[in-house]
């Protein structure tokens, strides 16, 4: 079986679909560590935004879910935190 004849053959759209998948997961982390790091210096507001941004591009993303729930229970919104909280749990038990 020639190269080119296996390159043919695989699916190009899965390819496509796992590698933006992984640049989204790594934007998401990227997100997230900003977060954290705005968070640690009380820019609350800010923080929540980056969780946001991380969580837009992995909802699977339970670092993430949980940093905002912390971020929402830390500024008095305590359903929302308690829904980010069970929503990171229902991603990574």
């Amino acid at each position: 079986m020639s190269r080119e004849h296996f390159v043919w053959q695989r699916p190009r759209g899965n390819h496509a679909r796992m590698v933006r998948r992984r640049d989204e997961i790594s934007e998401s982390d990227e997100h997230n560590g900003r977060g954290i790091e705005l968070a640690d210096r009380g820019w609350l507001d800010e923080a929540s935004s980056e969780f946001k941004k991380a969580i837009k591009l992995d909802p699977d993303s339970a670092h993430a879910l949980d940093n905002l729930a912390t971020i929402q229970a830390e500024q008095g919104n305590l359903l929302d935190a308690l829904n980010g909280f069970l929503e990171a749990l229902r991603v990574d038990p």
